[in-house]
Parts: structure tokens; C-alpha cells; sequence
């Protein structure tokens, strides 16, 4: 981090020598689609006019007014600050010292980069593509070599699941750029390669993600806990909320109480079918959305994930058809287990004036502690969790490939926690689970007790996107 402070120092001085100055109560009033400005590293950036930014135009609209700063260097390559003078307006004149916590962040992040932790192990990739094309051709097996019967058709259902669940982690990675640190380059083997295989739309996954990292557990913001009428994850959502990512009020009716009431109860099931909504919102952001970058290359391969699923359904003999259908999509249910374990239990906010954290005394650090929990897990079942086990280590370095994050968490983010007093939260898979369920339980509880408001049951399908 220091490093990009010292580069942007040296690369934004005006031609003519003088830098003009802005205090943050001044960049707070900036917050508008058409006047953005944002903080980073002690500079003030009018991002307004960025409307092709890779990672999409939400996430600097939940940024706007705001600090920035660690947000922005663990997201971006030093080489995004050359790009960036076109929107320097000039420096912070009452920007805030970092505090001893983010200090030793930074000088992590350096020594990570230094070390070499950010360096891609390209076998470790390989590995993973014989892993994958093995559970393929289990997939294949009661189309190819044996006669179709339940015992057959439950294995190629079940190896379908996780070859999908696999995938979607090589697709996270690719998303955050842990594997080729290339943005560009990603995205067109996230296209071709992961949308083909997988079936979801990269860009689309990425304008959500993207916007969750930042502002994760926003109860107004975070798009990746927004789930009113099935879900409410906090209190407060029972009261309804707008969202900024979807713009508009999620409301609270008599269906949502219903829904929310038995939240626990529906958890698993509603997970087991969640991939469907994965292919409406992809399809959905393709062909309609804003900005979509690769357009033409993600809606033909999202044909091609279509054509090959469609072609291996038609295959599966009478009566066999939905048993496989159902039961390959439940298993990658456990995909949306995972995910939303991580953060579906722990703490959210309401969004504060001038900051993307939890609030003004808050910093980048102690918000993803704060809102992610970690699965704890042997070695050898690293596979199955795919990197997400390591919720923490992810939100703070998004960047480190995922064969790093047990090292970094180890040797360096849990002797940072108790150098500091802070709080790490982790449990084994099932005992997170439980401690998911019991949170839903809670809030549950108080949907019941609560009288609700008027009617949106569009928002059943969240077809906002």
C-alpha cells in the first residue's frame, strides 16, 4: 500500500506544480451518479464519467462521497494508477492517519508482494483440470459405457453437481484475477471457458461480487444478502430497506413474513434449487443489461452451456430425466451453502454517511473480520471448499491465489488478529451450518412477531437482477 501512495504522489502533481486541496466533509457531498468523487490514498478522483469501468458502474456508486483507499488497492494492480489521471482532482487536506491495524496491513500486503504470495502456481491449475475432466467423464458414463439405472444415472448426477460446484471456484478465481492478473485476458477465459462449463454469466457474477466485497453486509447495499421475501438475515431488513444495487424498496408484506417466518426451515431446500436463478439472472443481465462487456461472447456461451446440458438431459432414458435434473442442480446446492454461510450468521449494518464501513471509526480490516466467517477444514478437504473456506484472507486479499490463503492465514492474518486484539471468526463446515441456521431461526422469531407492509412479490425472483 505504501507503494501506491508514493506512486500516486509522484504521478499526480499538476503540470503547472499546484495541487488544489479538498476536505473529506467537501468529497462526502459528491455522491451522485453524475458527481462522483471518491478518496483514495489521500487523493480525490471525480469518477463520474467512468462509465466502462471493468468491475461496473454499482460499485462506484456505492462509493461515492467515500474513502476508498484499502478497497481500491487490494482490488487493482499498481498498474491501474497510471490510468488514473485523467479523474485526479487534487489532495485531502484533513484525511485520516491510518490506524497501527492498517499500517501492518499495508506492510503485509508489501511483504506478500515481495515474497512472491501473489504469484500464480500454474501446475496447481492443471491439477485441477484433470480433476475436473475426470468428474466429467463420470458424468458420461451412463451415455457412453454402462446401461442407464438408478445406480448409474445417481453417479453421473452427483459428479455433474460438483463438477459444476468445482468450476464455479475456478471462475471465482479467475473473477478476482488470482490466476492470470489479467483483467482482460480473465475475462474472455471466464467467458469461454468457465460461462461454457458452468453455465452462469461471468460479468454478472462479477457487478454483484464485486459490489458485495465492498460494502459486505450492508444491509442497503450488499446485493449477496439482499433475499427479502425468502430471506432476511438481520432485523432490520424486516422493517424493508432499499437497496442501492437493485433500486428499489424491498418491502416487507404478508408474504414475506410467511416466507421469512419459516427461513430456517426453507434454507437448505431453497439452496438445493438455487442454480435455476443463476441462469434467469444471467440470462436476464446478457441479453438487457447495462454495459455488459463481451456481450456477444457471453450470450453464445451461455448457447453452448445450454445446448450440451439440454443434449445429455434428452439423453437420460423416461422416467430417469427429472431424478437427474434435480438431484445434479441439489448437489451443487452445496455451492450457495457455502457461499452464504460465510456471511448470512454475522454482522450487518446500515449504511453511515461518508464511509463504506460499518462506520466512521471503522476501518477495512475490522469490517471483513467482522462480517465473514472462515470454515475451518484438514488439508485434504481444501478441495471440496475451493478457497471460500477462507472468507477473511479472501476479502482482504482477493488477489492471492487460492492455493496461498491456508499459508496466509496461518503465518500471517491470525498472528495480525491477536497482535491487535481482533476477533477471528471460524468454525468447522457443519457447526457453521448450525450457527447459520440458528441466526435465521432468531430473525425468523421476530418476522412472526412483526405486522406487515404492503405487497412486491416480484421481488420472489428478485427479477431487479
Amino acid at each position: 500500500m505504501s507503494t501506491t501512495r508514493e506512486l500516486l504522489r509522484r504521478r499526480m502533481l499538476r503540470k503547472d506544480g499546484v495541487v488544489k486541496s479538498y476536505s473529506v466533509a467537501e468529497v462526502a457531498e459528491h455522491t451522485k451518479p453524475h458527481d462522483a468523487w471518491v478518496i483514495i490514498a489521500g487523493k480525490v478522483y471525480n469518477i463520474s464519467g467512468f462509465n466502462n469501468h471493468p468491475g461496473g458502474f454499482d460499485v462506484l456508486e456505492q462509493c461515492a462521497g467515500k474513502d476508498v483507499t484499502d478497497a481500491f488497492s487490494v482490488n487493482h494492480p499498481e498498474t491501474v494508477v497510471d490510468q488514473m489521471t485523467t479523474y485526479y482532482l487534487g489532495d485531502v487536506e484533513d484525511a485520516k492517519e491510518p490506524s497501527a491495524v492498517i499500517r501492518d496491513f499495508h506492510e503485509l500486503d508489501q511483504e506478500f508482494k515481495s515474497s512472491g504470495l501473489y504469484k500464480t502456481e500454474y501446475s496447481f491449475y492443471v491439477k485441477q483440470m484433470v480433476w475436473l475432466s475426470f468428474l466429467f467423464s463420470l458424468v458420461l458414463i451412463p451415455f457412453t459405457i454402462a446401461e442407464q439405472n438408478i445406480y448409474t444415472i445417481t453417479l453421473s448426477a452427483c459428479a455433474l453437481g460438483i463438477f459444476w460446484q468445482q468450476w464455479a471456484f475456478i471462475g471465482h478465481d479467475i473473477g478476482h484475477n488470482a490466476i492470470f492478473h489479467d483483467r482482460a485476458f480473465g475475462d474472455y477465459i471466464g467467458s469461454l471457458v468457465v460461462i461454457v462449463f458452468f453455465g452462469v454469466s461471468g460479468q454478472w457474477w462479477k457487478r454483484n461480487h464485486n459490489v458485495h466485497h465492498i460494502v459486505t453486509n450492508s444491509i442497503q447495499g450488499d446485493p449477496d444478502i439482499q433475499y427479502l421475501p425468502l430471506f432476511a438475515v438481520d432485523s432490520r431488513m424486516i422493517k424493508g430497506f432499499y437497496s442501492i444495487y437493485h433500486k428499489t424498496r424491498f418491502v416487507f408484506d404478508a408474504a414475506a413474513r410467511y416466507l421469512v417466518s419459516m427461513q430456517h426451515i426453507l434454507y437448505i431446500p431453497v439452496m438445493a434449487l438455487a442454480r435455476h436463478n443463476l441462469y434467469l439472472q444471467s440470462w436476464i443481465f446478457a441479453l438487457t443489461g447495462r454495459g455488459v462487456r463481451n456481450r456477444a461472447v457471453e450470450v453464445a456461451c451461455l448457447l453452448v452451456y445450454a445446448l450440451w446440458l439440454a443434449e445429455l438431459t434428452l439423453r437420460v432414458e423416461e422416467g430417469f430425466g427429472l431424478y437427474w435434473w434435480f438431484l445434479s442442480h441439489a448437489v451443487c446446492g452445496i455451492l450457495h451453502v457455502q457461499i452464504t454461510l460465510s456471511h448470512f450468521s454475522m454482522e450487518c449494518f446500515e449504511n453511515a454517511a461518508g464511509t463504506i464501513h460499518r462506520s466512521a471509526d471503522d476501518d477495512f480490516v475490522k469490517h471483513q473480520l467482522a462480517t465473514s466467517l472462515d470454515v475451518d477444514c484438514s488439508t485434504w478437504m481444501d478441495w471440496f471448499h475451493g478457497g471460500l473456506q477462507y472468507q477473511v484472507v479472501h476479502h482482504l486479499w482477493p488477489q492471492i491465489p487460492r492455493h496461498n490463503t491456508r499459508l496466509v492465514r496461518d503465518k500471517f492474518l491470525i498472528p495480525l488478529c491477536e497482535k491487535h486484539g481482533l476477533t477471528y471468526n471460524s468454525l468447522p463446515f457443519f457447526e457453521a451450518i448450525a450457527k447459520t441456521l440458528t441466526h435465521m431461526k432468531q430473525q425468523a422469531n421476530v418476522a412472526w412477531k412483526t405486522e406487515p407492509g404492503s405487497s412486491m412479490m416480484v421481488q420472489a425472483m428478485n427479477l431487479e437482477g
